[in-house]
C-alpha cells in the first residue's frame, strides 16, 4: 500500500514533505494523522519498495522509517 495522502494548502510548498514507511496500517495511520494535524505534509508507504517508489517520485524531508520490516534490511548504527 503506499498512500500519498498529502495535507496540502496554502502555503505547502514552505511545509516539511514527511513519509511515514510502516508495514502495519495502524501505526503508518496514526504517526500520518498526528503528523497532518500538526500542518505537516505526510504520505505513507507500507513496505520498502513502496518507500523507494515514492522517495523516486518526490522530494521529501524527513522520512519515518520502521527499523523491523520483511523483505528489508536495515543496518544498525555503527558503535561507537
Amino acid at each position: 500500500m503506499n498512500d500519498t495522502r498529502d495535507s496540502a494548502g496554502a502555503g505547502a510548498e514552505n511545509v516539511p514533505r514527511i513519509l511515514v514507511v510502516d508495514d502495519t496500517a495502524a501505526n503508518a495511520k496514526l504517526l500520518t494523522d498526528l503528523l497532518m494535524g500538526h500542518g505537516y505534509q505526510a504520505a505513507q508507504a507500507s513496505s520498502g519498495a513502496d518507500a523507494l517508489a515514492a522517495l523516486a517520485q518526490a522530494p521529501y524531508d524527513v522520512v519515518l522509517l520502521d527499523v523491523v520490516m520483511p523483505h528489508m534490511a536495515i543496518t544498525p548504527p555503527l558503535a561507537p
